[in-house]
């Protein structure tokens, strides 16, 4: 197929940026900052450790911006190994 034929015309479609790009959450994926958000939360309100969970949760939060700036997609992609890695073990692989 030659390049005339891959550019027929009326058949193009712009893609909005948005909807190739992950939602992120002060910029982490929205899951993990949900997930971050929720431990912490639990932590300094439920069991009173502030001291011991607002610097833990930070630095889970950095950790995290370093890990989305050189990939955006590493929390799906760490989950769906942990999903795959429990199937293996039930099959005994």
């Amino acid at each position: 197929m030659n390049e005339a034929q891959h550019n027929i015309e009326g058949y193009e479609v712009p893609v909005h940026q948005s909807l190739a790009q992950p939602v992120l959450l002060a910029g982490v994926p929205r899951s993990f900052a949900l997930f971050n958000l929720t431990v912490t939360g639990v932590l300094t309100l439920g069991f009173g450790i502030w001291w011991l969970s607002l610097p833990i949760g930070l630095t889970l939060h950095s950790v995290a911006v370093y890990l989305t700036a050189n990939d955006p997609m590493w929390f799906e992609v760490g989950q769906r190994h942990v999903k795959h890695l429990v199937n293996h073990r039930y099959l005994g692989l």
